[in-house]
């Protein structure tokens, strides 16, 4: 008897992984996990290069928590707008900002902000494990030229730092 295809359904953890991929290929030369690397909120992903410009990435994987927060008139949606597009020369936001999403997500191109490039996630079967998929809607475009600082890097290292110790610590604990 065949085996049954398993149809993927995107989560944040396999959209994390999928788009660490897609640094990786582009020799990002750090790529962190639920980082609030920027001072306005935890960030979904967030990706150095090697010529040290930051990328953000924000996932989504239903309407309602992108709507939650991406919707007109909401608060993050205002801070984000205010960051990246009134004050491009801010260094208080990323270089790149990319939202992250299956296509169904969003209904129209206009409910993308002019400042976000967009990652479409395609769900897709396979018989045999896992494999996922993902295509470039837009290129996020640069925001401003500021490469992340040293002073941003280092407080990088020191939350990756402490994530590690309290992770290992944990790991004691729990033995």
């Amino acid at each position: 008897m065949p085996e049954q295809e398993e149809k993927i359904v995107w989560t944040e953890a396999s959209a994390q992984t999928e788009i660490a991929y897609f640094c990786r290929c582009r020799q990002h030369k750090l790529i962190i996990p639920n980082f609030g690397a920027f001072p306005y909120f935890e960030n979904d992903l967030v990706s150095i290069t090697n010529s040290d410009f930051a990328h953000v990435f924000e996932i989504k994987t239903s309407r309602s928590d992108f709507l939650k927060e991406f919707g007109n008139g909401r608060a993050k949606r205002n801070k984000l707008d205010r960051l990246c597009y009134y004050r491009r020369k801010s260094t208080e936001c990323a270089n790149y900002f990319w939202l992250v999403c299956p296509k169904n997500i969003i209904k129209s191109e206009d409910e993308i902000p002019e400042w976000a490039g967009i990652i479409w996630l395609h769900e897709v079967s396979k018989v045999d494990g896992h494999w996922k998929d993902y295509r470039i809607g837009r290129e996020a475009p640069r925001l401003h030229r500021t490469k992340t600082s040293d002073k941003t890097l280092k407080s990088i290292a020191r939350g990756l730092s402490i994530r590690f110790w309290d992770y290992r610590i944990r790991e004691l604990i729990n033995k």
